[in-house]
């Protein structure tokens, strides 16, 4: 579709994105008006600090090293020549700035990690990862189940960004042709293809290959491996990622969908990220509603299951419209189900702007997260099962700004804290960045702060029922409404 500019690169270079190959030098070296300097010995320091003029105040930071404040018509190269004429002085340098990035060569471009005004947009208009990574890179405890299209490379030759990420189940044997667990998959050693289930065949199998490259681009968002000197950095690269594929190509069915959560849920998935989605189907006057598939994210709400979903990518014209139902069009579905679980998320670009073709909803949809130019891993489409090092995509779509929330929600579970649905689901949507441009069009108003989402206190205000629009009572949770008749509809992909 127009609006997933999934092309697939060869060799990814910086200068396909018209981008230079470094913005470090835009970034401020030390920090002004601070020094630090190292005394001969310490009980010289305070005789330092009553003749050194120039200085502010004086902070111990460990040893025989402190860190001086200038006084405001103070330089920092001037005190430093002061100081190397300072017998008192052993050495004395600039408060240099610390940087928290990876290795990997194409973090520079992920803009929604970290944006520099590298892309053309706003500085600051990320998830603010890096002041999230102070705090943690994620558990590998933390399960994040990825419900699309598969992975790239499959079990046995995975995407090398994604190989080391994975989700292990130790409970079957490789490659015996058996289900040894019996759980209804044979050799599901990362996850499990129910996609087949939408044809012919009515047993699953364990090798949840991607030949799409959907998948793969939205498991790389949430996890791809960290310091590897390859490729990009996931949200969460610490996390462990289950790979549940529903679809084959661009459709799946409710039984693929609502096998594959079933299996994440039994299997121990923490979070299910499902960028999918279509228009609610007009059944018998009972428009945007699928019964199993609606009890099959309750079931995840049980279990205390955050289910992670995009908001859709607006109309045939792929421009953006209400999920609230006020207009013409279907609301989306699954985002706008009424559970508390679910966590709908709209696309913004590099400005903080919604982007056009992304759907809203003050009453159904949550936040926004990045979904514009966003780099990530990806397949070779002529040979799936095969994928060398240098395959990555850009891509647009409300299914690569769901993975964001997602991977932000597992840093989150990777701290000590309460990992309830209701504390984890204010927490996230109480600590947006508030957008001006986005107030009264998603219910938070803001875009995903994944740094203030991990430092948010836990708050007991009644939480919004997701995707839906109803509000409903944290009390309210046993008795939710399940309504509307019985059936089966095609479920497509928000790509």
């Amino acid at each position: 579709m127009p609006n997933a500019r999934l092309i697939v690169l060869r060799y990814f270079v910086l200068a396909v994105l018209g981008l230079p190959p470094s913005f470090s030098a835009a970034l401020p070296a030390y920090k002004e008006g601070e020094v630090l300097v190292t005394i001969k010995s310490s009980l010289m320091a305070a005789s330092f600090s009553d003749g050194q003029s120039g200085i502010a105040t004086m902070t111990h930071v460990s040893g025989n090293v402190h860190k001086l404040k200038l006084q405001p018509d103070e330089t920092v190269e001037g005190m430093l020549q002061q100081l190397k004429a300072n017998p008192l002085v052993k050495h004395a340098q600039p408060n240099y700035i610390k940087y928290l990035q990876t290795n990997d060569p194409h973090f520079d471009v992920q803009w929604g990690l970290k944006n520099t005004g590298q892309s053309g947009g706003q500085p600051g208009a990320d998830i603010n990862i890096e002041s999230a990574w102070s705090v943690t890179r994620g558990d590998p405890a933390v399960i994040v189940a990825v419900l699309d299209t598969g992975i790239g490379g499959g079990t046995t030759n995975t995407h090398p960004d994604l190989k080391n990420q994975l989700w292990r189940n130790t409970g079957e044997i490789p490659g015996d042709g058996i289900d040894n667990d019996h759980n209804g998959c044979i050799d599901d050693i990362i996850g499990c293809d129910f996609s087949v289930m939408s044809g012919q065949q009515v047993m699953a199998l364990g090798d949840p290959v991607d030949l799409d490259g959907h998948g793969t681009a939205v498991a790389g968002v949430i996890a791809a491996q960290a310091d590897n000197s390859i490729g990009i950095s996931g949200v969460s690269p610490d996390v462990r990622l289950m790979i549940v594929k529903a679809f084959d190509g661009m459709t799946s069915t409710t039984a693929s969908v609502v096998a594959a959560m079933d299996y994440a849920l039994a299997m121990g998935a923490d979070i299910i990220n499902a960028s999918y989605g279509a228009p609610g189907t007009p059944i018998n006057n009972n428009t945007n509603f699928d019964l199993d598939e609606y009890n099959a994210i309750k079931r995840a709400l049980q279990k205390g299951v955050l289910f992670v979903t995009s908001a859709g990518n607006g109309d045939d014209n792929h421009k953006g419209f209400s999920n609230d139902g006020t207009g013409t069009l279907s609301p989306y579905v699954p985002a706008s189900y009424s559970l508390q679980n679910i966590i709908a998320v709209a696309a913004s670009d590099d400005n903080d702007n919604l982007a056009a073709f992304s759907n809203y909803g003050s009453t159904s949809v949550d936040l926004a997260a990045p979904g514009v130019g966003i780099v990530s891993t990806s397949v070779d489409k002529n040979n799936p099962y095969a994928v060398p090092n240098d395959f990555y995509s850009i891509s647009d779509g409300t299914s690569d700004a769901a993975p964001f929330v997602t991977g932000a929600l597992a840093l989150m579970l990777s701290v000590p804290g309460d990992h309830s649905v209701a504390s984890m689901k204010n927490r996230l949507l109480n600590s947006v960045d508030s957008i001006p441009s986005l107030q009264g069009k998603l219910a938070s108003g803001g875009r995903l702060n994944a740094a203030a989402a991990l430092n948010a206190a836990p708050t007991i205000q009644s939480l919004g029922s997701g995707g839906g629009s109803v509000s409903l009572g944290l009390l309210m949770i046993a008795f939710i409404a399940v309504y509307g008749k019985l059936f089966r509809h095609w479920l497509f992909r928000c790509y």
